[in-house]
């Protein structure tokens, strides 16, 4: 198999490093800095300070206390390489520029501290507790699955559930987006045999381009892991998360979207579906959509509340998007129907394809193929009904649950 990027790299800090070496924004933090960290660190060099541990004593405790002395935004900016046994010998004989400029490309400080502060993420991908729930994404003609969404859970030491959001927040805070992306795209495709799928069912996996540096170095591994599943590329489905991508170097921002297109430019090119999803960004973002070749465009219900009619709260935004997926040749997918009205107003407004708990609760397994599908009473009964959404007032919902993803 390819080479995945990045490899999988335990970072220095699990193995208690006793040296490091922190480059500094300015001469003012470093010297703040340097007086925190008292006979631990010297200076070497403008704006670089050598830390190294005394005795038996660890260093992420030591860098913690001192970079209480730094704002938030200096511990941000300041870069830590942390050093092997290698890399301190080799300092021993004093730095050389290789070392320098890793370090200028190195992990900051208030990455490098909250991974030692809250090492529960580093641990689960270290492990391996990546799962995932499926949600259908059902046909309101012939109420079949057209596909599954592979929503990302995590597990806790103690087995406990961990929601995406909650991971993604971390993995921000951490420095490891790109590891967390990594191994949740491998991991959707990898742990569902192409079997367990419906026939002609495709399956969505969300993933992050801003963690995609070079397409085919990045993606081929997923799409290599997917065929020794059994799920060929023509039944993978690629959605860009456009509300979490924003978080860091925003590819909805018009000097992203060339790498953006160059990402989905390859996922098309190996014979996979693009979904558009959380476009964000009101009519902007709409915009930014056109310019983008998808097939797939979800329009989260929320948009439009609890009614059935386009015209109410964020009814222009919704009829433009219909328009623009019409324009487009994309096929709209509506996500979060979790109200008769809303499931109404699908059938009113021509959207084909829906996907919500009203319909079927996120699950971790795939219902067997002759299993009963639980959305089918749902679809019974829109058919039953005239236009007025009154009729479906009293069809019960199912029981709440928190949301995970």
């Amino acid at each position: 198999m390819a080479a995945e990027c990045p490899p999988p790299v335990r970072p220095p800090e699990w193995n208690s490093p006793q040296a490091a070496l922190i480059w500094c924004p300015a001469e003012h933090v470093t010297l703040r800095l340097r007086a925190q960290l008292g006979p631990w660190g010297r200076d070497s060099g403008r704006q670089l300070i050598w830390v190294e541990a005394l005795d038996d004593d660890s260093l992420m405790p030591r860098l913690a206390r001192a970079a209480d002395a730094l704002s938030s935004l200096e511990a941000r900016d300041c870069r830590v390489l942390l050093l092997d046994q290698a890399d301190r010998r080799r300092c021993s004989q004093g730095l050389d520029w290789e070392l320098v400029s890793r370090c200028f490309s190195a992990d900051s400080l208030a990455a490098v501290l909250a991974r030692h502060r809250e090492p529960w993420l580093a641990d689960l991908l270290q492990v391996g507790r990546l799962g995932f729930h499926y949600q259908p994404i059902v046909e309101l003609q012939t109420a079949r699955a057209f596909g599954y969404e592979a929503l990302v859970r995590g597990e806790d030491r103690d087995g406990r559930t961990i929601g995406p959001v909650t991971m993604l927040a971390a993995a921000r805070r951490m420095a490891l987006l790109d590891e967390l992306d990594r191994r949740a795209r491998l991991a959707a495709v990898g742990s569902l045999p192409g079997g367990e799928l419906p026939a002609s069912a495709r399956l969505f996996v969300n993933f992050l381009p801003e963690t995609v540096y070079d397409p085919p170095h990045c993606l081929g591994p997923m799409f290599e892991a997917a065929q020794a599943a059994g799920v060929p590329a023509d039944r993978l489905v690629l959605e860009v998360s456009g509300a979490e991508t924003a978080g860091r170097h925003g590819p909805w921002q018009a000097a992203d979207e060339g790498h953006l297109r160059w990402v989905l430019d390859y996922v098309r090119s190996q014979g996979a579906g693009v979904c558009i999803d959380d476009l964000g960004g009101g009519p902007a973002g709409l915009l930014r959509v056109a310019n983008l070749e998808a097939d797939y465009l979800k329009l989260d219900l929320e948009l439009i509340g609890q009614g059935h009619s386009s015209r109410l709260e964020g009814g222009q935004l919704v009829d433009n998007l219909l328009q623009l997926a019409g324009d487009r040749n994309m096929t709209v997918i509506a996500e979060r129907v979790e109200s008769p009205q809303q499931l109404l107003f699908c059938r009113s407004a021509g959207i084909g394809l829906v996907q919500g708990r009203l319909l079927a609760e996120p699950s971790p397994v795939l219902p067997p193929r002759r299993a009963q599908r639980p959305w089918l009473a749902r679809i019974a009964q829109l058919a039953a009904v005239g236009p007025s959404a009154t009729h479906l007032a009293g069809v019960s919902r199912p029981p709440a649950t928190k949301r995970q993803g």
